[in-house]
């Protein structure tokens, strides 16, 4: 299985005056907060953005910091913040950011699943369910969502429910080439070689190129002295004139 999680935002959310400044201004009446603290904290959570872009980690948080210290309720901040702790690998630290922003905004689908990809790095697989829950409830053409509750059911080996998350991520985004891969490595460890196949056909049709995954990957070792798998590697395993991805 390629076991890449798949965050709702792949990347930091930027502050702008239509998505933020409305419901920050409306929240910032009740507690009294000023226009000009709101936007010094929309401005320090972008400068941020690109201090991470830039490789300078420590600049990024000194300015998240900034930013949520101006505008407590700055749900957007949390989050890309929990982002940054992400990368670093501070998973509990992403947790608490990830709880906040919930805290603040409960009926965004993006922090559910997120904090779930944080849960299930922990291999706290009943708390990242209820995340990956949630969002889909929340959000019910939710492809990421789907992907990552697909990867945790393959994690526990409820190989059917992982079948049927994956393919319902595709039928929302067919983009997610990633889980034609994963879907013949789960039709392999079922030994239904013929999906399996069909599966990584597609996947290698629709641009997958890790090719060394493929020929590790323990899931497929039920294919691996099977002539149509041969076939594959040898067709799609080998340079490519233009060197671009090729579609069905």
């Amino acid at each position: 299985l390629d076991s890449h999680t798949q965050h709702a935002i792949h990347h930091e959310v930027m502050g702008s005056s239509s998505t933020t400044i409305a419901p920050a201004e409306e929240n910032a009446h009740l507690q009294h907060i000023s226009r000009e603290a709101i936007e010094e904290a929309m401005s320090a959570n972008n400068d941020a953005i690109v201090a991470k872009k830039e490789g300078n980690f420590e600049k990024a948080l000194m300015l998240y910091q900034k930013a949520i210290k101006d505008y407590p309720q700055y749900a957007i901040a949390y989050y890309n913040r929990a982002l940054l702790y992400m990368q670093q690998e501070q998973f509990q630290l992403a947790l608490a950011d990830y709880q906040s922003a919930i805290e603040i905004n409960p009926s965004d689908p993006e922090f559910y699943n997120n904090r779930g990809n944080v849960y299930l790095k922990l291999s706290e697989f009943e708390k990242a369910l209820r995340d990956y829950d949630q969002a889909i409830s929340l959000f019910p053409n939710y492809s990421e969502a789907y992907h990552n509750r697909g990867h945790l059911h393959a994690q526990q080996n409820s190989l059917d429910q992982a079948i049927e998350d994956f393919k319902h991520a595709l039928e929302l985004n067919p983009d997610l080439l990633v889980d034609y891969y994963n879907l013949a490595c789960l039709f392999a460890r079922k030994q239904d070689f013929g999906n399996a196949l069909s599966f990584l056909e597609k996947a290698f049709r629709r641009g997958y190129k890790n090719f060394a995954r493929v020929k590790q990957d323990p899931d497929l070792d039920g294919l691996r002295q099977n002539s149509t798998y041969e076939d594959l590697l040898y067709t799609w395993d080998k340079p490519s004139s233009s060197d671009k991805e090729r579609f069905s």
